[in-house]
């Protein structure tokens, strides 16, 4: 309060305004820290975990695709159009695959799923040399030439399938972990945008508290002596000439209360003056 006192008009007014702006400033931060972080969430939701879902359920409905033509090719009273029209429709397929598989490459990794991907393209690598094998066959089949259609079966219900069992699993591993993190980062964003509510209303309080305290410190330190000036005016006005404020305030009100004594010490001396030469 001393501090107050001490201080000009000025100071005290800047000084309040400056408080307000830094309490302003401090939830308008602390809601800015939430909005970033929840925008990196976010942002690693939309951009990375759901495109890397997207294109992995794309490039398994790919390889679905092409398994199903292969098998297709099995069929030995499949007519010649037909099979022409599946072995297309496979190249077809395989296109598609690439390019979402290029898709999904380009995208931002954790080291985890690096290891996962790194995982996924060689047991895939070992399903596609079988299924070339078994596509070589298969384009290569004549009417009549059961042999070759055999040769296809063994590789496809051997070491293709084994190799088809890996890749899938590998492949549904990663768009097991991708979906888990989906999960996570919109928990992990919501308890952000939680904290963030949270932190905001405690700095929103926090600022009315300091505001008020300070609004009270500053009328108590304004409305009190400017009190006693009118009171000491009143006093004079109704011939009273002995009241005086006598203030240690150095501020401008400081500087009206010294004024004010001085003017009632005038005019009682004065005043005393003129009753001393009206006695002689």
């Amino acid at each position: 309060m001393k501090l107050l006192d001490n201080c000009p008009m000025f100071a005290k007014l800047l000084f309040a305004f400056l408080v307000i702006a830094l309490i302003g400033a401090a939830v308008g931060g602390v809601g800015w820290h939430g909005i970033v972080h929840l925008s990196k969430e976010l942002e690693d939701v939309g951009e990375v975990r759901l495109p890397a879902v997207r294109s992995m359920e794309a490039m398994h409905a790919s390889l679905a695709l092409v398994k199903a033509a292969e098998r297709t090719l099995l069929l030995r009273r499949l007519s010649p159009e037909a099979r022409q029209g599946r072995i297309q429709s496979i190249a077809k397929y395989w296109k598609a695959y690439e390019a979402e598989k290029a898709a999904y490459d380009g995208l931002r990794k954790t080291a985890e799923e690096a290891t996962l991907w790194k995982n996924y393209l060689a047991v895939f690598g070992q399903w596609r040399l079988e299924h070339e094998k078994s596509m070589q066959l298969l384009t290569s089949f004549k009417a009549g030439n059961d042999d070759v259609l055999e040769q296809a079966l063994t590789i496809a219900l051997g070491s293709q399938w084994q190799a088809e069992h890996a890749m899938t699993d590998a492949l549904e591993a990663l768009i097991a972990y991708n979906t888990k993190l989906a999960h996570e980062q919109v928990h992990a964003g919501k308890a952000i945008a939680s904290n963030s509510e949270r932190r905001v209303l405690i700095a929103v309080f926090g600022g009315l508290l300091v505001s008020l305290c300070l609004g009270l410190l500053l009328a108590r330190s304004i409305q009190a002596p400017l009190r006693r000036a009118v009171t000491m005016m009143d006093e004079l006005r109704r011939g009273h000439l002995g009241q005086r404020l006598r203030t240690q305030r150095r501020d401008e009100i400081g500087q009206m209360a010294q004024a004010l004594d001085e003017f009632a010490d005038h005019l009682q001396h004065n005043f005393v003056a003129a009753l001393d030469k009206m006695a002689q």
